[in-house]
Formats: C-alpha cells, sequence, structure tokens
C-alpha cells in the first residue's frame, strides 16, 4: 500500500512539474501588443446623444424625433451625416500610428506628422495621447475595445465639456444644442 501511494504522489509530483515548465511562457500583456506601427481600417459613428431643446436625443431615436424638432432650426439628417463624416476627419484613410518603447508616438496621415508621447492606463483598457489638435484637447483618450497582435478596435469619446469651441471657430454652440456626446469607434491593423 506504501508503494502505491509513494508511487502516486511522485506522479503527482512530475505531473506538477510538467504543467508548471509548460506555463512559464507569459502571455504578452496589452502594453507589448501595442508597440509598433497600426494603419487605420475603418471608423465609424457608435453613438451620440445630444439635447436639443431639453430633448436628449440618441442616434437610435433620430428618426422619432426630427419632426418634433422641425421648427428648432436643427436639421437632424445633416447633423447625423456629418458625425458620420467626422470619423474620417479624426483619423483619415491611410492613417499610421507607431507607439515605441519609450513612449513616443508617431501619427502619420495625409494631413502630415504629429509626433508625442503615450501611455497605458494602470488596468491597459484606455491608451492616452498627449496631443494638440483642432478641437483644443490636450489628451486623447481611446479605450481599447479589444486588441490581438494583429487588430486593435479603439473607442473614442468627444464630450462638448471637452472641446474647445472657439479653437473650432465657434464662440458657442447654436443655442437648440445644449449638450452633446458623440462615441466613434476606430479599427487598426498592425503593420
Amino acid at each position: 500500500m506504501k508503494s502505491i501511494i509513494s508511487k502516486l504522489n511522485y506522479l503527482f509530483v512530475s505531473l506538477f512539474l510538467l504543467l508548471a515548465a509548460c506555463t512559464d511562457e507569459e502571455d504578452p500583456n496589452r502594453r507589448d501588443l501595442l508597440l509598433g506601427t497600426w494603419e487605420i481600417q475603418s471608423g465609424e459613428l457608435v453613438n451620440y446623444s445630444v439635447r436639443v431643446s431639453g430633448i436628449d436625443i440618441e442616434r437610435s431615436q433620430i428618426q422619432t424625433v426630427a419632426p418634433l424638432l422641425a421648427g428648432s432650426g436643427v436639421d437632424i439628417d445633416e447633423l447625423d451625416q456629418g458625425l458620420e463624416d467626422a470619423a474620417g476627419v479624426v483619423f483619415p484613410a491611410g492613417t499610421t500610428v507607431s507607439f515605441a518603447e519609450n513612449n513616443d508616438y508617431t501619427f502619420s496621415s495625409s494631413d502630415g506628422t504629429d509626433t508625442g508621447t503615450w501611455s497605458l492606463s494602470d488596468n491597459e483598457e484606455t491608451i492616452s495621447l498627449d496631443v494638440a489638435n483642432e478641437l483644443g484637447l490636450n489628451q486623447l483618450n481611446l479605450t481599447i475595445e479589444s486588441l490581438t497582435n494583429q487588430e486593435v478596435s479603439l473607442l473614442f469619446t468627444i464630450r462638448q465639456a471637452d472641446v474647445d469651441l472657439q479653437s473650432l471657430g465657434l464662440d458657442e454652440l447654436p443655442s437648440q444644442i445644449e449638450d452633446f456626446t458623440i462615441d466613434y469607434r476606430f479599427r487598426f491593423n498592425k503593420q
């Protein structure tokens, strides 16, 4: 009986050591996966909410609410199309973003090249790019929706409080628009 127990113990210890040896390879963390150059594949408007004349409008409600706002001076269909088109302005076709080990990034598009520093949040869910841009933002925060070694999907939210309207040439929003939040999704492939 002792011999059987001894052999079982030996078998369990051997199995444990074998399994431990197989799991020594660490999965790459998100920071390591981000390093390199990424090219934009698509950008899309995910959602928005706009407070117009006291009414909160989500994108899914646009056709239902449009007749109610006909006299407000806001063309809802034009607003929706303009926000959809803006995805191509944020990251135009052909845009690449390179993340370096030293936390520098290079952003290249048909508009030119910008550089700055980047960081990843402690929970590895948000990429922050230090940047000056047309929106008046000093930092772009991109939420990582999904990330593999070949593809990343990023969510970008713009809030009225984040935007310097004067830098866009606007003294203020039209009086009917009281507040807004806009959500975009961008997909990049690794080069």
